[in-house]
């Protein structure tokens, strides 16, 4: 019962800072790699809010067994986080790949 809305949240939450964090990478001029370096881990570092992170240990969620919420959460998760940065994404694609192709 507590998979499904904890999925939507971090869904909603990891959504956003994928958003941003492509709209960073989108826009900016990276010149060394370590800007480079530093959005990848920042990218990297969804997957570990998603499957655990420092939310999962807390107090609150002690109470509940992590078998009974898994699937529940993992779904709309996964539901929620595709919808929100789909069709961002796909554009974004769409223009590197258009702009690859006119530097050849």
């Amino acid at each position: 019962m507590i998979g499904m809305p904890i999925g939507f949240l971090i869904g909603i939450l990891t959504g956003t800072i994928f958003l941003v964090l492509l709209k960073t990478v989108h826009g900016a001029r990276i010149a060394n790699t370590a800007s480079v370096v530093a959005l990848v881990s920042e990218i990297s570092a969804i997957p570990t809010c998603w499957f655990g992170g420092p939310w999962l240990t807390t107090s609150l969620l002690k109470l509940v067994a992590l078998p009974d919420m898994i699937n529940a959460y993992i779904i709309s998760l996964a539901a929620t986080f595709g919808v929100f940065v789909a069709f961002p994404l796909f554009r974004w694609i769409g223009q590197t790949a258009t702009a690859l192709g006119k530097e050849t």
